[in-house]
């Protein structure tokens, strides 16, 4: 008789670990569909009985870091993202944040290492290459900056931000033929992508250059009535 009623336990069991479990994706979504509308408080609720009913939940931490973040709460911010790299220390997306948090504050080496580490859990990870690079480019060290940013711009052909700062480090450097070609190519992309902003912002470093025609080329796409 003992090993029907083990049996049953057992099923029962899991029975319940599947419906907690569901409770807990159910609470995630919510809290994602109110990030993403704007409702951050409610997000952090939403998050927090996730976190409740499966407090070992790496993306549930990293989706609340990301509230924290938006709320300009950095403190409770880096505390979730180390939450979720506590749970799962290859998260290359929690690195990765993390190091964003760190940069914006200016600790750029504490940014830096969480980009490496970022990459190491994901070496196709354009956009970790991409602040890395930033990374560096702040501090002046720009052949490291290279390095980083041109991998970014190998890894997503289509990243504007990517080759706009890899663009001001050649210029940086004093290698003028290479930061006109990517400046321009940020510039397109830019625009491409609606960013007249960062194509701007574009135009005017490739003005810097000595590349006339590009930079010409450049403001006829900026301002096609003056053609």
């Amino acid at each position: 008789m003992e090993k029907p009623i083990s049996l049953i336990l057992l099923i029962l069991i899991l029975a319940n670990g599947i419906a907690w479990a569901g409770k807990a994706k159910g609470w995630f979504e919510k809290g994602n569909s109110a990030m993403e509308a704007g409702y951050y408080n409610v997000a952090i609720k939403c998050f927090e009985k996730a976190i409740a009913i499966n407090p070992d939940d790496s993306e549930t931490h990293l989706r609340m870091g990301h509230v924290y973040n938006k709320k300009g709460n950095t403190k409770n911010a880096i505390f979730s993202y180390k939450k979720a790299i506590a749970i799962n220390p290859d998260f290359a997306k929690a690195h990765y944040s993390l190091g964003i948090v760190y940069a914006e504050k200016g600790k750029l080496d504490k940014a830096i290492s969480e980009f490496k580490k970022s990459i190491a859990g994901n070496p196709n990870l354009a956009e970790a290459h991409r602040e890395l690079g930033s990374a560096y480019k702040e501090k002046e060290m720009y052949s490291e900056a290279v390095v980083a940013l041109e991998r970014a711009v190998e890894i997503d052909h289509n990243d504007s931000q990517a080759h706009s700062q890899l663009g001001i480090t050649y210029l940086a450097k004093g290698l003028d033929s290479a930061a006109a070609n990517y400046l321009y190519r940020a510039g397109l992309l830019f625009l491409g992508q609606g960013d007249r902003e960062g194509a701007l912002k574009a135009y005017e470093s490739l003005k810097q250059t000595k590349s006339k025609e590009l930079e010409r080329n450049l403001s006829e796409k900026l301002y096609p009535e003056l053609k």
